[in-house]
């Protein structure tokens, strides 16, 4: 617990905007499972990504894809992909998807 306490003290006194950036966390931390990076849109898996990280960079594209094409209707979403709206909720909230507005057609 100390070592991680350290850790996020370093990346707030080196990080020179309000997000940390990658490069001030040292590569134990960033290459330990679970941690989700924000690699940025449309940005490539590193080619050793675990099947955790493929399956959700698939599943996030998906999902975004699928809600553009119902225009950003969380609910027609959900209905296309067969699962409730809950679990949609869950995984967007999971994967971290930003919600645009529903856009009229």
């Amino acid at each position: 617990m100390r070592e991680l306490e350290n850790v996020i003290e370093r990346a707030v006194v080196l990080a020179s905007a309000a997000e940390v950036p990658l490069d001030v966390l040292p590569d134990s931390l960033l290459q330990a499972n679970g941690v989700r990076l924000h690699r940025g849109e449309g940005a490539p898996l590193p080619a050793d990504a675990s099947l955790f990280e493929i399956v959700n960079d698939f599943e996030r594209r998906v999902i975004l894809e699928r809600l553009e094409q119902c225009s950003w209707s969380q609910t027609e979403a959900a209905e296309s992909l067969h699962v409730p709206l809950s679990t949609l909720n869950q995984k967007i909230k999971r994967l971290d998807i930003k919600i645009r507005k529903k856009t009229d057609n």
